[in-house]
């Protein structure tokens, strides 16, 4: 890992316990996402009440976590407050992180990690599509297989119909 990256794990390990009964990369998906949030704002810094929501609506995208979504999201950021180094207050109502290099490196992992994640599901929706491909590809064998057995069966029944209707 890079110096920037152990910096982070570094600042991070600590919150993982409060996440631990979801995973350890809780903590670390909700910064990347308050980065990104941050980046696309365009501020350097934001405010409490949005850094609320912020984080409130990243634990209540997750299907893991948004029965307890309220409870995460306040533990989390009353580990920021009492916890300063990578994030923490830059003014009375406002948050910032200590350098604008983590926050820009954090949103960029957050744009790389949801890009692989579309394309994990791309790559399961294309393999559900050439299941489903193959599947129409031999029902056409397996229709023609049907249709003559019914063609035989039809036969044989004409053949006992025409032996019984002849013996009268």
């Amino acid at each position: 890992p890079t110096l920037l990256e152990q910096c982070i794990e570094t600042f991070l390990a600590p919150a993982a316990e409060l996440f631990s009964e979801l995973g350890d990369r809780r903590a670390r998906a909700c910064v990347e996402y308050v980065a990104r949030a941050m980046h696309n704002s365009g501020n350097r810094g934001i405010g409490w009440r949005d850094l609320k929501d912020a984080v409130l609506s990243h634990f209540l995208a997750d299907p893991l976590a948004q029965e307890h979504a309220g409870t995460l999201s306040a533990s989390l950021l009353h580990w920021w407050e009492s916890h300063p180094g990578l994030f923490g207050r830059q003014a009375k109502d406002s948050f910032a992180f200590v350098h604008l290099l983590f926050q820009e490196y954090l949103a960029a992992q957050s744009v790389v990690g949801e890009y692989w994640e579309s394309q994990s599901i791309l790559r399961r929706a294309q393999s559900e599509l050439t299941k489903a491909q193959s599947e129409v590809n031999e029902a056409p064998s397996e229709l023609k297989e049907a249709q003559s057995k019914l063609k035989k069966a039809q036969s044989e029944l004409k053949g006992f119909w025409d032996k019984v209707t002849s013996e009268r």
